[in-house]
């Protein structure tokens, strides 16, 4: 399943803890958003990762889940690339 990934890290040293995680299992399309193809397994591997880092009171990750018709009709406005899905997903 296509995942887009945006955070909200208030301290430096997690947010770079926090964006090596996510460039490990996805591609960054913005500044502070990823996307990513995840199995259910991979994409609780990948929360249990972030819960270790962030701090619940001052940080926040979201996981917006994108259907396969949804993932095909993402579109952009100005510069970036439209992240195609793997042929292959390894799980």
């Amino acid at each position: 399943m296509r995942y887009v990934i945006a955070y909200d890290v208030a301290d430096d040293g997690r947010r770079a803890r926090v964006a090596k995680i996510l460039e490990s299992i996805g591609e960054r399309v913005q500044g502070s958003v990823f996307e990513a193809d995840l199995s259910d397994k991979a994409l609780a591997r990948l929360q249990e990762r972030l819960a270790k880092v962030v701090e619940a009171d001052s940080d926040g990750v979201r996981f917006y889940r994108l259907c396969a018709e949804c993932a095909r009709l993402v579109t952009i406005v100005g510069r970036g690339k439209v992240v195609k899905p793997p042929d292959l997903l390894i799980v």
